[in-house]
């Protein structure tokens, strides 16, 4: 490495330095790979992805610093001079698209006859779903059968003695007797209760609902008639009495 140029870049380091400007900054603002930025504080300019970029690269560091980029450019080229067939140096910052290109390493010749082969496959399919578009679409071509493919078999018909042997569920039987319904809705109530031939009692409180069920009778002797609302077989009743009154209903199945 020539002395100048390690010169040059801990020159381009100092001036950055002094101006308390990190490293990180510079990238952001210039788009230089940090790596590349410090190779050339290093003067280590072979780092850099060939002669173009290097001299694109010191120029836009160069004035972001607010130096001279064409001196600077000119001790590089003293340096390396151009025996490559280099694109033409540009005078203003470099592109977006070329620190892109350059901040990334170079494909590997794998990767180029990689990248070839899928573009010709891409060409080849291409041109053959062309070819096949272009076909008469009024002839209908027959497609040969996939072979191992099952044959399905006819669809017949169900013979109806087959619905004889279907399990049918029972039904579940409906109460054939008297169903009666208590709500109790604007107090509490106490009732003496006799269905068919069996006697009991219920203590109704506000809110709560008792369902009474008999074979053909039903017997309801109410404390608090005006609290409650009584449904036979699901059929609102009337009013069995006023609040406080004391009222015996007898419901029968044959009525």
């Amino acid at each position: 490495m020539a002395e100048t140029l390690v010169e040059l870049g801990a020159y381009l380091r100092q001036v950055r330095e002094k101006a308390e400007i990190s490293l990180y900054k510079v990238e952001d603002s210039t788009k230089i790979s940090i790596r590349y930025l410090q190779a050339m504080e290093k003067g280590d300019f072979t780092a850099l992805p060939g002669r173009t970029y290097a001299i694109g690269f010191l120029r836009a560091y160069s004035k972001y610093l607010g130096l001279d980029d064409d001196t600077l450019v000119e001790v590089y080229k003293e340096h390396f001079p151009d025996k490559e067939m280099a694109l033409p140096v540009q005078s203003g910052p470099i592109s977006t698209a070329a620190l892109a290109q350059a901040n990334r390493n170079p494909l590997q010749a794998w990767k180029i006859l990689l990248i070839a082969l899928v573009v010709i496959t891409g060409v080849f399919l291409g041109a053959l779903y062309f070819i096949g578009s272009q076909s008469d679409p009024g002839e209908v071509q027959e497609q040969p059968p996939v072979l191992g493919t099952p044959v399905q078999p006819p669809v017949t018909q169900t013979d109806p003695k087959e619905n004889d042997r279907m399990v049918i569920e029972p039904e579940i039987p409906i109460f054939q007797g008297l169903v009666l319904e208590v709500r109790a809705v604007d107090g509490n109530c106490w009732m003496g209760v006799t269905l068919d031939q069996k006697s009991q009692d219920h203590n109704l409180q506000k809110g709560q609902t008792v369902t009474l069920e008999a074979d053909k009778y039903i017997k309801v002797r109410f404390g608090n008639a005006g609290a409650v609302e009584v449904y036979l077989n699901g059929q609102l009743q009337e009013p069995i009495g006023k609040a406080g009154q004391v009222v015996t209903k007898e419901y029968n199945l044959d009525e």
